[in-house]
């Protein structure tokens, strides 16, 4: 009978993709509730999996948009300018206590947000591709994935708070080895650095690296026992998320040749 045959569902999830979305949204950001957060999460996860199947790339940018800006890690979150924060060490690790890892450590859905987002992402590695190569033609098609410039946005902020994982902190010296991506200029060094093309963050470094004035001028707040256990659990969060392994998605995505059938 023609009323099992799967052959509507395609249309009937088009016609109502975006307001089941919304409600998932509003159900994980509103409730409190273990089971209702359970249930949202699963929802994100549904509607990503039936958007690759369905092949309906519109549906997935949209739950990567709700997700993102369901993290707090976005600009509109954080302050303008980036203040010299404390670095502490914890059993022989340099962590830096900024405002941005305080506040994510602290805000568990922010957390939960943002595990989802990247475990979605990272199994739809397709799509990804198909994003970037979208971004890599906005001169010519004026066409912006405003999905994939939000996660960029994220990793952007993470790198500036010192919070993404050591291996993409780490850019190739064919003369010196493997070296560390400076994130503030030295005072001995007022002029910025020359862009380099070890890659996507290290080239961002050089816009990055702007004088800071002297310790005397600035000084280091000192960092309470609260706000470095919350860095601490914005790093546990950070490192299930495997940025590294989202990162290389785009950098292949970057690389690679564009595709011919859009």
């Amino acid at each position: 009978m023609i009323c099992n045959s799967p052959v509507f569902d395609k249309e009937l999830f088009r016609s109502m993709w975006k307001p089941v979305i919304s409600a998932i949204t509003f159900a994980f950001m509103t409730f409190d509730d273990d089971y209702i957060i359970e249930r949202a999460i699963a929802g994100f996860r549904q509607c990503a999996t039936l958007a690759g199947h369905f092949q309906l790339p519109e549906v997935f940018d949209y739950v990567v948009i709700s997700l993102s800006q369901a993290t707090s890690l976005l600009s509109e979150n954080l302050p303008s300018e980036v203040p010299v924060y404390p670095v502490v060490e914890v059993e022989g690790q340099s962590i830096t206590v900024s405002s941005l890892a305080v506040n994510f450590g602290a805000h568990l859905k922010g957390q939960l947000a943002a595990v989802v987002l990247f475990n979605i992402m990272n199994g739809n590695g397709n799509a990804i591709r198909e994003g970037w190569i979208q971004v890599r033609r906005f001169v010519h098609l004026l066409f912006q994935v405003i999905d994939v410039m939000q996660v960029f946005e994220i990793l952007l902020n993470l790198f500036i708070h010192s919070l993404l994982p050591t291996r993409m902190l780490q850019m190739e010296d064919f003369l010196g080895g493997v070296s560390m991506i400076p994130l503030r200029g030295s005072s001995s060094q007022p002029t910025r650095s020359a862009p380099r093309s070890d890659g996507l963050l290290s080239t961002l470094s050089s816009y990055l690296m702007t004088p800071y004035s002297s310790a005397e001028d600035n000084p280091v707040p000192s960092a309470s026992v609260a706000d470095i256990e919350n860095t601490l659990c914005a790093l546990d969060c950070i490192s299930t998320c495997r940025l590294e392994e989202l990162y290389a998605q785009i950098m292949y995505a970057l690389a690679s040749p564009l595709s011919t059938h859009y």
